[in-house]
């Protein structure tokens, strides 16, 4: 997933929470999120993305996106198999459009 920040942010590096098992790294003038090698948390790929969603209200995280085979992984990691994904990336609209439709905040 690549992480586009706001014009207003530099830099946005390490984690967001220690529960998601995923942190932000650089390359180069892109920033991407990047699994902890001792990642233990089944929901925390989903939880991440989903997270980074809710950020990108332009003051930090303007936008994200989301490969299609990386969000479905990320899904099937929180046993979420009954989504069905169409497109071939997501931004940070189409993943909160997710999150409210499939109910994706739900603690189960």
């Amino acid at each position: 997933m690549e992480i586009i920040l706001a014009k207003t942010c530099q830099s946005l590096t390490g984690s967001l929470n220690r529960q998601h098992g995923y942190f932000i790294r650089q390359q180069g003038q892109r920033f991407f999120g990047q699994r902890c090698p001792n990642n233990r948390w089944p929901k925390g790929h989903l939880s991440f993305i989903l997270d980074l969603a809710k950020m990108a209200n332009g003051l930090i995280v303007s936008d994200i996106r989301v490969p299609a085979d990386e969000l479905r992984d990320a899904l099937d990691e929180a046993g979420r198999q009954d989504v069905k994904l169409a497109n071939e990336e997501y931004n940070a609209n189409t993943v909160e459009h997710l999150r409210v439709l499939w109910n994706l905040d739900r603690k189960d």
